[in-house]
């Protein structure tokens, strides 16, 4: 079975380069930049908090979009189109990393947001997608047929390593 490429190899693509590096490089950083166990610390709470809004939905009825502001529109395209990001933005409060997170528990707990994550299965996604921009080649599933399809992103790298495939 194959799976979106993107969810199997999020841990091995966040804390690869970090495996075989001693303690004190997880800690350096130039002066008013996040150090690497503070990204990655930054990057579990997200997840966790995504992870958490996404169960948390599932129980509710779909919802519609709201319409975008005229500022939400313009900074939109911005970011997307013109590609410019702005300096000096904070991280929302809920995903502000510890000043000296533990580099054990930083990694578990990014394991476990990754556990939260859901995917669809690409085979399925291709046979229930529809086009959402032709001038973007984009696709999207509608949201019922999403809702009847996501199933945890363990249950494929479960099938992967019960198959014996690296990743």
């Amino acid at each position: 079975m194959e799976a979106i490429a993107w969810g199997a190899d999020v841990s091995s693509l966040v804390l690869g380069p970090l495996t075989e590096r001693p303690d004190a490089d997880w800690y350096a950083a130039p002066p008013g930049k996040w150090c690497p166990a503070q990204i990655v610390h930054h990057l579990a709470l997200g997840l966790e908090y995504s992870g958490r809004a996404f169960a948390s939905r599932r129980q509710h009825a779909t919802m519609r979009r709201r319409p975008r502001s005229a500022t939400q529109f313009l900074a939109y395209h911005l970011v997307m189109d013109a590609g410019w990001l702005p300096s000096g933005r904070q991280a929302p409060e809920a995903t502000r990393p510890a000043e000296h997170p533990d580099r054990q528990v930083v990694e578990r707990q990014f394991r476990d947001g990754v556990d939260l994550l859901r995917a669809v299965a690409a085979d399925e996604y291709r046979q229930h997608m529809r086009v959402r921009s032709p001038r973007w080649h984009t696709v999207c599933l509608p949201r019922d047929v999403f809702r009847s399809l996501v199933r945890p992103l363990s249950d494929f790298t479960q099938v992967k390593v019960a198959e014996g495939v690296p990743f």
